[in-house]
């Protein structure tokens, strides 16, 4: 058991942890922002709004490379979390992953030139009409360079493991930077505009790189000896994975297609209004899920030292519903006057729409500071069974209510959370601690 001096003192801790990693995404944000405008701007401004919108449309596989290492990543955080300085498990399950996840790299390539070969990449995207030069080329460069991700983005894994979130919050700038330096040079060279298609691509792969080369040396590995180390058994690795990318899809997939349901059973109007507010909810909810996520190796190593308490964890939750209340606050205050300017009137969102936005920022804050908690293999796969169940749910009444108004997406997705998520979680966080008082009682004399 924990006494209240050392309590204390562990939540002072957490609070200096979560507050490094909120401070280097207040540090960070600007720049991302300002490098992503500056991209947008240039492409614009040199190739019109054609070409940009083409763009858009051919670097989509970058909105998927959060799921690239296909759940992976929550197995090497919880094995270098739960494991001491210069334990050789932790180069071991670097290992597997990384060879795992090069088997998904050469099939992606595979695919990549056979799409090239056999069909048209611009044609599937919906963008060869076109006719722009070399961009059925570039397509499948850019998709063969960002699989090169999808091992080197464990780096980003072991970091957080080993308690470095706030610098792989911070290292968020890299990709936007260098895709803006990159833009930049091929547009003053008057490079074929197909090849902007590829900027991305090389951000996203330069990070990769950095942060997987400083993982290696941050555990005293040299990657050379990548394919003669002997790795860990991959049962429960993949177990983990599996588990985990079937709980991230499940709590993305309704937000994602919210749009969807919107264009196809409401007005133009409505899918503006909703759009538009994102553009405030989605940086607001950043500033949350990326100091959040610093909690994970604190209650893996908890978890694994048998000093985890639940009730502990019900104190940083209220922590982050509190911040949420803030942030939420802001945001219907803010947010209608904001949006009126951005839009230059054209798409004014009202204040209910932002009032939704807040409750869901309230549901997900509150969701994410319980299920960080609950990362051991056994409460992985009980948060995927829920939020999958959750996920048909929130499909189920976006079908039924999108046709209402432009704020239904935010209160059905809120609903599912507390109902398939929050309440799930809390549950079994109380028999976790019904079980610990439990044993306590026995045990003492």
């Amino acid at each position: 058991m924990i006494n209240g001096t050392d309590s204390t003192a562990r939540l002072r801790g957490v609070v200096s942890s979560l507050g490094a990693s909120f401070f280097a995404r207040l540090m960070v944000f600007p720049l991302t922002a300002a490098a992503a405008l500056g991209n947008s701007s240039i492409i614009l401004s040199v190739h019109g709004a054609p070409m940009f919108a083409v763009y858009a449309v051919a670097t989509t596989p970058l909105q998927l490379i959060q799921f690239m290492d296909l759940g992976m990543g929550a197995g090497v955080i919880n094995a270098i979390s739960t494991t001491r300085e210069n334990d050789q498990a932790r180069i071991a399950t670097l290992v597997t992953a990384t060879k795992l996840l090069s088997i998904s790299t050469l099939a992606v390539i595979l695919l990549a030139g056979l799409t090239l070969i056999t069909g048209s990449w611009a044609d599937l995207f919906g963008v060869g009409e076109y006719g722009i030069p070399d961009l059925d080329l570039l397509i499948a460069i850019s998709i063969a360079t960002l699989s090169l991700c999808i091992p080197l983005g464990l780096g980003q894994r072991v970091l957080v493991g080993l308690g470095r979130n706030p610098a792989v919050v911070a290292s968020g700038a890299i990709a936007p930077s260098i895709t803006l330096a990159a833009t930049g040079v091929l547009c003053a060279t008057g490079a074929p505009p197909a090849y902007l298609i590829a900027s991305p691509a090389l951000g996203a792969l330069v990070s990769s790189l950095m942060l997987y080369i400083w993982a290696c040396r941050s555990l005293n590995f040299r990657a050379r000896r990548l394919f003669t180390f002997t790795g860990t058994p991959v049962r429960s690795l993949v177990s983990q994975g599996i588990a985990y990318l079937i709980l991230s899809v499940a709590s993305m997939l309704p937000f994602q297609l919210a749009r969807v349901f919107l264009a196809r059973n409401n007005t133009v109007e409505a899918v503006a209004q909703f759009s538009l507010a994102n553009q405030f909810y989605l940086p607001t909810w950043s500033f949350i899920s990326a100091t959040g996520v610093a909690l994970w190796p604190i209650y893996a190593r908890s978890r694994s030292a048998g000093r985890f308490e639940p009730v502990f964890v019900y104190k940083i939750a209220a922590g982050f519903a509190v911040s949420s209340i803030v942030s939420g606050g802001l945001l219907v205050l803010l947010g209608p006057r904001l949006a009126s300017v951005v839009s230059d009137g054209e798409v004014r969102p009202d204040r209910e729409i932002f009032l939704a936005a807040a409750f869901l920022l309230l549901s997900q804050a509150g969701q994410f500071a319980l299920g960080v908690s609950l990362t051991s293999p056994r409460d992985l796969w009980f948060q995927a069974r829920w939020a999958s169940a959750g996920a048909v749910a929130a499909l189920a009444g976006l079908t039924v209510t999108s046709s209402y108004a432009a704020l239904t997406p935010y209160l059905v997705i809120a609903i599912t959370v507390v109902v398939f998520q929050l309440l799930p979680n809390l549950g079994r966080l109380e028999q976790m601690r019904i079980r610990l008082s439990r044993h306590e009682g026995s045990v003492r004399p």
